[in-house]
């Protein structure tokens, strides 16, 4: 009898010691935890001078690029795949893929990505935003997080661990202003310590007719239990965007909207792969009809992570697209098909030019109030 008695001491021990380890490690990450205000200025680095004409056309290019470690051979555990990170010498593989694409970028105005880490495990604590800046150190940038956390202990086995990462804008034109715009909502705690703090990063370059160019780069949430999240990101985005064209500005945004275009029907891509059914979809009358959803429907922009990308079985979408202002003309839009080498994206290009026309809307965001 004794000896039980001493065994469930023993064992009661252990999870009292467990119990005030979780405690301790939960007190730590609410601490330390990432609190961005609603809107925040955000540093613009580099000495580009070069302003913006209206006369000219402009061209963007936007890329998830995954950190550089979602590779063609990579999956990811929380897409319900098993690693938390490439061997060492596939990440080297697809950080030089990823580099050399954006080093030949360098006829693009401006380049809006996704998933850039600055000292994380999952990408071996390279600081992303230093290389990619270096091979277009002719370029202005600007950096925002919405990725910051101490460790993430899941899996077990091998925990996503530390993670800093964020958006980051390569500009050819000075912006008067670069800003964080934080998502309205976030998941409720103890989950929020452990997922991204949603933004968008907004951009302004001044032009000759006394009017903005205004440059959204954004990420919206992912998972299926982040619906809710995106539903309010996009009324955040529907606003600020008739808000920014009511003003008489020129607004583009881009970037990885976790959601099907409207107007997108799944077809067959060019490529020959099928794209996957769609699970969400924005609205055909979530903005005015003048407003433009701009896509390439010929090859798709993202494809599952649950195991390495295999062309024709693995399932493809497009989430990567953009959004512009009616008095925006597109010029050329394409997707640039890399066959998801260097990541689980591929690039979307844009050309457009600014009209000088100018009708304005009312905010349907405010139609409810």
């Amino acid at each position: 009898m004794g000896s039980i008695k001493l065994i469930l001491k023993f064992l009661g021990l252990i999870l009292i010691s467990i119990v005030l380890l979780v405690i301790v490690f939960l007190a730590y990450l609410t601490l330390t935890d990432y609190r961005p205000k609603p809107s925040e200025d955000i540093a613009i680095q580099g000495k580009s001078g070069y302003p913006a004409d209206i006369r000219r056309q402009f061209t963007v290019l936007s890329w998830n690029i995954g950190y550089c470690a979602m590779g063609k051979e990579a999956d990811f555990f929380y897409d319900g795949g098993k690693m938390t990170r490439p061997a060492f010498n596939y990440f080297q593989k697809y950080l030089n893929g990823v580099y050399n694409s954006v080093c030949k970028a360098d006829t693009i105005d401006f380049l809006f990505l996704q998933e850039v880490d600055q000292d994380a495990r999952r990408s071996y604590y390279i600081n992303e935003i230093e290389l990619l800046t270096k091979g277009l150190h002719d370029f202005n940038y600007s950096f925002a997080l919405n990725y910051k956390v101490g460790f993430i202990p899941l899996p077990l086995h091998s925990p996503l661990a530390k993670v800093e990462a964020g958006l980051l804008n390569l500009m050819r034109f000075k912006p008067v202003s670069v800003k964080r715009i934080a998502s309205p909502v976030n998941f409720s705690w103890p989950k929020n310590l452990f997922f991204l703090d949603r933004c968008m990063m907004v951009s302004r370059f001044p032009l000759s007719n006394k009017r903005e160019m205004v440059l959204i780069n954004l990420h919206n949430s992912a998972f299926s239990d982040g619906v809710v999240l995106r539903r309010h990101e996009m009324e955040l985005i529907r606003s600020t965007v008739t808000e920014e064209y009511n003003k008489g500005n020129y607004v583009i945004a881009g970037g990885d909207w976790n959601s099907v275009p409207p107007g997108f029907v799944p077809a067959v891509f060019r490529s020959g792969e099928k794209a996957s059914p769609v699970t969400e979809q924005i609205s055909d009358d979530f903005l005015p009809a003048a407003w433009q959803w701009v896509f390439d429907p010929a090859f798709p922009t993202n494809r599952d992570a649950d195991s390495p990308y295999r062309k024709g079985l693995t399932g493809v979408h497009i989430y990567d697209f953009f959004l512009l202002s009616p008095n925006v003309q597109v010029d050329e839009i394409r997707t640039i098909p890399d066959g998801f080498t260097w990541s689980d994206h591929q690039p979307v290009y844009l050309r457009f030019s600014l009209k000088e026309e100018f009708v304005p809307m009312a905010n349907p965001a405010l139609n409810n109030k």
